[in-house]
């Protein structure tokens, strides 16, 4: 993606207040949903007048230890 392909992208997921904050700071991090889908956390950033993003898929539902096959080493630490 070129660096105007990202900030089109990211700019069509903000609202204005978050497009005014992110232009004034040159950093945004927020979420927002997709209607029975999941959460996105993106962050955005700026840097040499570049536009950077990273969206993180957070699902509606939490699985358990065992639903996600982690090691039982795992779920022990977390007990």
């Amino acid at each position: 993606m070129t660096p105007a392909d990202t900030k089109q992208l990211a700019y069509s997921v903000m609202t204005d207040a978050q497009k005014h904050r992110f232009e004034e700071s040159l950093e945004l991090d927020f979420s927002f949903g997709l209607k029975a889908l999941h959460a996105s956390a993106p962050m955005y950033s700026t840097s040499a007048a570049q536009t950077s993003a990273v969206f993180r898929l957070i699902p509606f539902e939490i699985k358990s230890f065992n639903q996600l096959g982690l090691p039982a080493v795992v779920s022990k630490l977390c007990d």
